[in-house]
């Protein structure tokens, strides 16, 4: 039995042993959950009658479980245990203004309290993928007891895996088995999916292979968190060889981010200056996995949804990160939110409601208290192309320091960023001019980038000189939003770190 079992089956037991009859169990595995129910059901008492409601061809009225309860309350043999899934869609007449279907929750009102002695006894299970407060209308939630059915843990996949290693060595008795390092990077590979996908990506890979690897079950969860609102995964390969400059901001992390108790960091500085860049390089760098947080997305248009967008979201977070016996924390995550400040205001504007017009209350403090509370592990990377940010995100203990400032790069950096996209995109040293650095202060590292990928396209076609894309195809952010920037940097001066070295030495020009 697993730790994620025990943990439900001690509270599942204890609450019947106690007399409680009206669980709401949240699980996004529905049909493992009623096995496990039933199971759990019958080891408590032997002799119980359980019965499956879900709406289909032959089950269309809601009602039904509980009209043949009350017809068969004077003959029916106890105890009994009814598992509905998905029945929070029939307990609101609307699920956007969350009104509750008067006929339905009436009828459960009356039915309930008839089978809660000990002579007619009737467990009452509603399994859904949504959280217990949406899932109930407030005329049923004091009644109901809560039950997570949570994402596995690693103890659970190491079970899934040694299961499918021991089907395939019957099927294919020189079946490869897996050493324990490779072991230990499919279970790490499977985290944060749930019991069937692990299950089926597993079986996927050995009838596509004929063994186990890796990347099968990395891109089966790449694709299965697409399916999860706001957030994506996506592998990382950049590292700090292709990221220039910001020596200060890369030491800074190079000391603390190994560490799994350092927190995160936010990055604060115009577009284009590579702060998202950095971040999916600290990804590859350190070989840490990312999930990146599409703050937009988790809005949802019914009341509620925003919230448990939210709270999902936090459950896989959890699922990648085990905490064992001694409070010590297994594994580790990137969570990467890129401009954050939009994510919060919902459009940027600093004089709009962060609460009412992106995050509602509840789901602002669920992020909050996640980011405060998180297990060791977890380390947050924001962006932001301003700070407008709620003052409670920028309180210590959400973060390491202060912000780091990432201003558009230095003379020095602009040589380094150009001397590496010159030779990524093939333009020859002859073309660059002794007043190169200087006719580009101000650009950003993006601008750079652009400017020898114009160069090498353009120039395949007809003769062009890369001064005259400078000058005719360019306009850097630092001209089309000066005021902004100005502002920026003003305020940034005291109250960040500053990403880059100060430039004491005369560096040399390009040739």
């Amino acid at each position: 039995m697993t730790r994620r079992r025990i943990k439900m089956e001690t509270t599942l037991i204890q609450y019947l042993k106690a007399g409680y009859s009206l669980f709401y169990i949240q699980s996004e595995e529905q049909e493992e959950t009623i096995a496990f129910l039933q199971k759990e059901l019958t080891t408590w008492k032997e002799s119980i009658s359980i019965n499956v409601w879900g709406y289909g061809s032959n089950n269309v009225d809601p009602m039904e479980p509980f009209l043949k309860l009350q017809e068969s309350f004077q003959e029916a043999v106890f105890p009994q245990a009814i598992i509905l899934k998905n029945y929070n869609w029939f307990l609101f007449e609307e699920q956007v203004s969350k009104a509750p279907n008067k006929e339905i929750v009436q009828m459960m009102l009356d039915t309930m309290p008839l089978f809660k002695t000990q002579e007619k006894r009737v467990i009452t299970c509603i399994i859904s993928s949504v959280s217990y407060k949406e899932g109930l209308p407030k005329e049923l939630i004091k009644d109901f007891v809560e039950i997570t059915f949570p994402l596995p843990t690693r103890e659970d996949i190491e079970k899934i895996l040694d299961e499918t290693i021991e089907t395939a060595k019957e099927v294919k008795t020189t079946f490869p088995i897996p050493n324990k390092q490779v072991k230990e990077a499919l279970i790490n590979s499977a985290v944060g999916m749930k019991h069937s996908e692990i299950q089926n990506s597993m079986f996927l890979s050995v009838v596509k292979n004929g063994e186990l690897k890796v990347s099968d079950i990395v891109d089966r969860r790449t694709a299965y968190l697409k399916g999860i609102a706001g957030i994506k995964y996506i592998q990382y390969k950049e590292t700090f060889k292709s990221l220039k400059g910001y020596e200060n901001l890369k030491e800074f992390v190079s000391i603390t981010l190994p560490n799994p108790e350092s927190k995160g960091l936010c990055l604060l500085g115009p577009s284009g200056t590579g702060k998202s860049h950095f971040s999916k390089a600290c990804s590859g760098e350190f070989d840490i996995p990312m999930l990146t947080l599409e703050m937009a997305e988790l809005q949802g248009g019914i009341v509620g949804q925003t919230e448990e967008n939210v709270r999902r979201i936090i459950e896989v977070i959890k699922s990648f990160i085990e905490v064992d016996s001694k409070g010590v924390a297994r594994g580790r995550l990137i969570i990467f939110i890129d401009e954050f400040e939009k994510g919060l205001s919902g459009t940027g504007n600093s004089n709009r409601s962060y609460s009412s017009d992106s995050m509602n209350d509840r789901a602002n403090s669920q992020l909050l208290k996640f980011m405060q509370d998180r297990p060791d592990g977890i380390y947050f990377l924001a962006t932001c192309n301003s700070i407008n940010l709620p003052p409670e995100y920028l309180r210590a203990e959400r973060w390491d320091t202060a912000p780091f400032f990432i201003d558009l790069p230095q003379e020095n950096e602009r040589e380094e960023i150009l001397e590496y996209y010159m030779e990524q995109y093939q333009v020859p040293v002859n073309e660059v001019k002794a007043n190169t650095l200087s006719y580009t202060e101000g650009w950003s590292g993006s601008e750079l980038k652009t400017l020898c990928r114009l160069y090498n396209i353009m120039n395949k076609k007809e003769s062009i000189k890369l001064i005259d894309i400078m000058k005719n195809y360019i306009v850097p952010i630092s001209v089309t939003k000066k005021e902004e920037i100005y502002s920026l940097k003003k305020w940034a001066e005291g109250r960040t770190i500053p990403a880059s070295k100060t430039i004491i030495n005369k560096y040399k020009r390009i040739k």
